[in-house]
């Protein structure tokens, strides 16, 4: 049989902030299950044949605007289902990660059909609540915040049940949900149009330097291509992984250069990776030079970096390479020309297969390169400096819109849920549960 029952209150000292006289606070725990996923075999990875989504931490970055899960790399069927002794999530929960620093993401998504979920991963079935209420009320808190320190962060069931939810009358929850739904569409059609701007930005530049680098910028109508050995005095791979021991690291001596340290266009060292004077001097051979260019030979390609009078002193790492370039030739221009698409899409066809991309010294010294003299070289790099600069402030004020953007939904989140967004009805009867009595 059922009666109605009051949810167990949330103690005033714990409640984390004020609501409307005809809400409770109750434990989140109190208007829904919890279900934690199951572990997923490899040998069950991959089908794609079947009607039951297994879904893992990586598919909660494939949710369409509404929060709806569409990865479908992995399913299932339901012998398999049996087999695995997987729970069977039911349609319209909410799901997010329980393990790892996928926490920190604080993502959530929602599954349109049933589905299963592996063991990084819990499901929230909303039953006492709407479920796109909980959908939203939980988009507005740091899930990060309740997980336990240790080598790898986690949270517990227990400690999810135990957050405290701020819970209206079911027609103020639906009240709710379609102002937060009203507002953000309008929003969202304003940052997606922001986001293409950004993610425009990388084709923009793409666009730029090959204008640049075909001479087109600057009205050059032919132009000669030679091999970079051409152009350079020298070309070296760093030390081998036999002369330079993790050992030999020590902190806030001279930077080692690895494929990490080269971030769009710079060299960013990391104080730890550094070798002592003495190191350095065994290691002559490997010192980089003002107007080098150090090229990653590891990895993502393409990724490089001039040498400045800052860096000059400093050492190659293993997994970089040393670009010596000849007197006229221009350090800056030419990194440029290594990353550019045409340089990138040469690297890749003609890297060494193995665990990753990977380049040798050939490669790297028949690599076909633009021979533009200093004086169109010193042209064509102011050309590009004024219109790269233009489209990064284009991109950053677009960066902006959406961080505000964002802002302004976490804002409404806010006040949502204090019952602020001007939809709670006073005279509305507190919420109450219907219980089962067993």
């Amino acid at each position: 049989m059922t009666k109605k029952a009051k949810p167990d209150f949330v103690p005033e000292a714990k409640q984390p902030y004020k609501i409307p006289h005809n809400w409770h606070w109750v434990q989140w725990g109190e208007v829904g299950t919890f279900t934690a996923g199951n572990a997923f075999k490899n040998e069950y990875q991959g089908f794609l044949e079947y009607k039951i989504p297994f879904y893992k931490v990586g598919s909660l970055k494939y949710s369409n605007a509404k929060g709806y899960i569409y990865d479908s790399s992995n399913t299932i069927n339901e012998q398999l289902r049996a087999q695995l002794k997987a729970s069977l999530i039911p349609s319209d929960s909410l799901i997010f990660a329980k393990i790892g620093e996928a926490i920190k993401l604080n993502r959530r998504s929602l599954n349109a059909i049933p589905c299963c979920i592996d063991n990084n991963l819990m499901a929230f079935v909303s039953e006492k609540c709407l479920y796109l209420y909980a959908y939203y009320w939980s988009m507005s808190i740091d899930l990060y915040n309740y997980a336990h320190a240790t080598m790898v962060p986690s949270i517990r069931k227990s400690d999810l049940q135990a957050i405290p939810f701020p819970l209206p009358p079911l027609a103020e929850q639906q009240r709710i949900v379609e102002r937060i739904e009203s507002l953000f569409t309008k929003l969202d059609a304003a940052r997606e149009k922001a986001q293409a701007v950004v993610d425009g930005f990388e084709l923009r530049k793409a666009a730029i330097l090959y204008r640049a680098f075909t001479g087109k910028l600057t009205g050059i109508n032919s132009y000669a291509t030679v091999p970079l050995s051409m152009i350079a005095d020298e070309i070296r791979i760093g030390p081998f992984g036999s002369a330079l021991h993790k050992d030999d690291y020590v902190s806030g001596k001279i930077p080692v250069i690895n494929p990490k340290h080269i971030v769009d266009q710079n060299i960013v060292p990391d104080s730890k990776t550094s070798i002592s004077e003495a190191k350095a001097k065994k290691l002559s051979a490997y010192i980089l030079k003002q107007n080098d260019i150090i090229l990653a030979r590891r990895g993502t390609m393409g990724r490089s970096a001039p040498v400045t009078e800052k860096e000059d002193g400093w050492l190659c790492g293993t997994g970089s390479m040393i670009i010596r370039l000849k007197k006229g030739y221009d350090a800056v221009f030419y990194s440029q020309v290594l990353s550019s698409g045409t340089s990138v899409r040469y690297l890749e066809e003609n890297a060494v297969a193995s665990t990753m991309s990977n380049l040798n010294e050939k490669i790297i010294r028949d690599l076909p390169v633009p021979n533009f003299s200093a004086y169109e070289q010193e042209k064509i790099l102011a050309i590009i400096s004024d219109l790269l600069n233009g489209e990064y402030q284009v991109m950053e004020s677009a960066q902006q819109v959406i961080d505000n953007i964002d802002a302004m939904k976490k804002a409404i989140l806010g006040r949502a849920f204090r019952g602020e967004l001007g939809t709670n009805d006073p005279s509305e009867a507190g919420a109450e549960f219907a219980v089962t009595v067993r």
